[in-house]
C-alpha cells in the first residue's frame, strides 16, 4: 500500500515543471490522460502477486514517472485508484465514458516511449497525456472503456479514494448498489 505522503509526493510529481506545462495538464478537475490496453496483466504484475485482479476488478498499469520514476520493481504507484474519463479514440469516436482503475503494474518508458516516457522536464505524452493508464483487459477495464475496440483513447484521470473502486468492484460482481 502506499501513505498518503507518497500519494501527495506522487501528485506533485505529476504537476511539477513549467507553469504553462501544469495548465495544460489540468482539465475538468483531472490531468490530462492517454489510454491503451494490454492483456496478460492477470498474474504478473510489477505491484508483486497479491496485486493481480480478476474479473471485474478493473487494474492498469501507470506510466512510468506516476508509478514512481523507476524501472521495475513495486513503486510509490501500486495501489493508487484513478477514475478515468475516456472522451474518444484516435478516430474521434466516443468511448465508455469513466471507471475507477487500480495501478497493479508499471508501463515502463523502454519501449513505450511515446505513451509512457513522461518525465519532469518533457510532461506530457506524445499525445499530450501528463498521465497514461494501460487498461488490462483481464480485469475487464480495457472492455468497458473501449468496447472491445482497439486503439487509443483520450481523456482526463484523477487520484480518487480506492473506496470508489471497492464499491464500484462489489457493484460490478452483483454485491451492491453503491455508487462509484
Amino acid at each position: 500500500m502506499h501513505s498518503s505522503t507518497q500519494v501527495l509526493a506522487l501528485l506533485f510529481s505529476l504537476t511539477s515543471g513549467s507553469a504553462a506545462a501544469t495548465l495544460n495538464t489540468r482539465q475538468n478537475g483531472g490531468m490530462s490522460a492517454t489510454f491503451t490496453s494490454y492483456s496478460g496483466c492477470g498474474a504478473s504484475v510489477s505491484c508483486g502477486p497479491g496485486s493481480a485482479t480478476g474479473s471485474n476488478q478493473y487494474s492498469a498499469a501507470v506510466n512510468q514517472q506516476a508509478y514512481g520514476g523507476m524501472a521495475s520493481g513495486v513503486g510509490p504507484g501500486c495501489g493508487v485508484c484513478w477514475r478515468i474519463n475516456a472522451s474518444h479514440d484516435s478516430g474521434n469516436n466516443p468511448l465508455g465514458g469513466s471507471i475507477v482503475v487500480k495501478v497493479n503494474n508499471e508501463c515502463p518508458a523502454a519501449g513505450n516511449d511515446q505513451y509512457c516516457g513522461q518525465t519532469a522536464s518533457q510532461p506530457l505524452n506524445q499525445y499530450g497525456g501528463a498521465v497514461h493508464l494501460d487498461l488490462c483487459t483481464d480485469s475487464g477495464a480495457s472492455q468497458a472503456i473501449f468496447g472491445g475496440r482497439p486503439g487509443i483513447g483520450f481523456g482526463t484521470a484523477q487520484i480518487v479514494s480506492c473506496a470508489e473502486w471497492d464499491a464500484q468492484t462489489a457493484r460490478l460482481n452483483g454485491g451492491g448498489t453503491a455508487a462509484a
